[in-house]
């Protein structure tokens, strides 16, 4: 099954939804939550980025692949031309995910 490509001003329209995403939450949203909170600017990065950021284009992945038929996981493969199995992702992303320089555990 041959996906079409996205055309360059839907690719232009989520780009600029995403870029304005972390625009505000790097100016706004970041420093507001580490100085409420407490925490360290880094965990609020972490936060702000992946809820407010990366969470939503994930989202929108996720609907724009529903609009194409049903959802397999070689669906996922398949059009983000991924060669590594899927289910290697969430191992290696767990064991290489925490920042370098950290006394401590984040959580």
């Amino acid at each position: 099954m041959s996906l079409p490509p996205m055309s360059i001003s839907q690719s232009r329209v989520i780009f600029i939804i995403a870029a304005a995403a972390l625009l505000l939450h790097t100016q706004l949203f970041i420093p507001w939550l580490s100085e409420a909170a407490g925490i360290e600017i880094i965990v609020s990065w972490f936060l702000c980025a992946g809820l407010g950021v990366f969470l939503p284009l994930l989202i929108a992945a996720w609907v724009l692949l529903e609009r194409e038929g049903p959802l397999r996981p070689s669906i996922w493969r398949e059009r983000l031309r991924s060669k590594l199995d899927s289910c290697l992702l969430l191992p290696v992303s767990l064991t290489t995910g925490p920042p370098i320089g950290v006394d401590g555990p984040v959580i």
